[in-house]
């Protein structure tokens, strides 16, 4: 597999950069008006495809985002992350090892600074530990996963020195 990694571009904020007839991926998360338009700004935000071969097999967005460190143990004061707002392989290439890939491919191309990812089951729990994150539990215990504004879902990050 050679995974080739490209940055889209919007037109527009709000409008996803995202091809909506391609199946397999959640259309949800990619082409909902309101649930594009609400967490993210496309034209501030890095929009990337992962491509095999000329097929897109895995999509991810990062966002800026600064984390209150206090939250979780082990981590102090506000902390400035690339958030993996989202991050999805298409259905049809999981369990192949593209998921692992494009992750190290965004490891690498962040290098340097913190990456994030708020999981959103114990699936995601996996693969992000796999991936070489380090999960960072709540002070307080919450674990609302998918929270609307994030602040008690679970927190794994890399490229922290705690």
């Amino acid at each position: 597999m050679s995974l080739k990694m490209i940055r889209l571009q919007p037109e527009q904020d709000f409008d996803t950069p995202f091809d909506n007839a391609c199946d397999g991926f959640n259309q949800r998360w990619w082409s909902d008006s309101t649930l594009v338009s609400t967490p993210f700004h496309q034209l501030e935000d890095d929009c990337w495809s992962f491509l095999d071969e000329g097929d897109e097999v895995a999509r991810a967005v990062l966002s800026d985002v600064t984390i209150n460190g206090d939250n979780y143990k082990g981590l102090r004061g506000t902390i400035t992350v690339k958030d993996i707002a989202f991050f999805e392989v298409r259905q049809q290439y999981r369990r192949r090892g593209v998921g692992d890939k494009a992750a190290a491919m965004l490891r690498s191309h962040y290098r340097g600074q913190v990456l994030s990812a708020f999981p959103i089951d114990k699936v995601a729990d996996s693969f992000w530990a796999a991936a070489g994150f380090t999960y960072y539990p709540r002070i307080d215990r919450a674990d609302i996963r998918s929270s609307s504004h994030r602040r008690y879902d679970p927190l794994f990050l890399f490229g922290i020195k705690a």
